[in-house]
């Protein structure tokens, strides 16, 4: 898991970096929306691969503060699907924890279908 963390900082990291040219400059012209904005920096090849944080959980955590509230012990373990998106096919799948993941190669139609 630590692993994954790592990973996902990185990206955020990285995705900071090309939006704002490449410089440590906080001044950008880039008005996108992070998904859009980090699934184009993918498909220019700026980046390698952009990791959807899955936009249905707040309507989870939500809920499990409303349970909480009520004093019921909500799930401990919850699985929320993730979308994954690379540059090209190298990699058409992977596993996290036994259960297979596909990565979507960006094209223009799935940028256009972003939120």
């Amino acid at each position: 898991m630590k692993k994954l963390f790592a990973l996902i900082l990185a990206m955020a990291m990285a995705l900071s970096l090309v939006a704002c040219g490449g410089s440590s400059d906080s001044d950008t012209d880039d008005d996108g929306d992070a998904s859009s904005a980090g699934l184009q920096y993918v498909q220019s090849g700026d980046i390698n691969a952009d990791f959807e944080c899955n936009p249905l959980a707040a309507p989870f955590v939500d809920e499990v503060i409303k349970q909480l509230e009520a004093g019921e012990t909500p799930e401990t373990t919850v699985y929320m699907e993730e979308h994954w998106y690379t540059y090209d096919d190298t990699v058409s799948t992977f596993e996290v924890d036994g259960v297979e993941q596909s990565v979507t190669v960006v094209t223009d139609e799935i940028i256009d279908a972003q939120y």
